[in-house]
């Protein structure tokens, strides 16, 4: 149809150009022309509007399955971190929470900051980033209290962490290679749940 409607037109601009020329007979009625065009026109512009609706139509159709959504989950009873992709579970890590006097509060977080080689500012102390910083290898900032940050970091002290022990300052540490592991996997924005059971 589309060819058709395309020639006609070209054959009316033809014999509007003869017409123009004084080359034929001068009953060429010019506003017949315009009206047809007019008419090609607007039906070639619902043929447009009727595609693209079908197009939105077929496209939402067929849309992509969503983005896999990841989340971290951190259970202060058993004192695990689980990686989960669109709730299945896809890592599972020991961790070391805060001591009884400066516990890890529970709660729905989600990470704020990320440093793939942090150095460790306490009273005055700097530590370059390294296996022997006590923050570790990296770093992931999830929550703000007052001027104190909870975070999720690597550690100097691995035997905390296999003990699965309660002696943090509130942080959730992970073994060096765990947290790397982790890092790599999670971006900004990442929700942090963190429970009592």
């Amino acid at each position: 149809m589309e060819l058709v409607t395309g020639l006609l037109a070209r054959w009316a601009d033809h014999w509007l150009n003869i017409c123009r020329a004084e080359t034929v007979a001068p009953y060429f009625d010019e506003s017949k022309y315009a009206e047809f065009y007019e008419r090609r026109m607007s039906s070639s512009w619902v043929r447009q509007m009727a595609l693209c609706i079908g197009l939105a139509v077929v496209a939402s159709a067929t849309q992509l399955p969503a983005r896999a959504e990841k989340t971290i989950e951190i259970s202060l009873k058993d004192r695990y971190l689980k990686l989960l992709d669109s709730g299945v579970v896809v890592a599972r890590y020991p961790v070391a929470i805060g001591a009884p006097e400066s516990p890890t509060p529970a709660g729905s977080y989600e990470i704020t900051r990320m440093e793939d080689a942090p150095v460790y500012h306490k009273k005055g102390k700097v530590i370059a980033p390294g296996p022997k910083n006590p923050v570790g290898v990296r770093y992931m900032a999830y929550f703000q209290l007052g001027t104190g940050e909870y975070a999720i970091h690597g550690t100097a002290w691995p035997n905390w962490v296999n003990l699965r022990a309660a002696v943090s300052l509130g942080c959730i540490r992970m073994l060096n290679k765990d947290v790397i592991n982790l890092f790599n996997q999670v971006d900004v924005g990442t929700p942090v749940v963190v429970t009592s059971k």
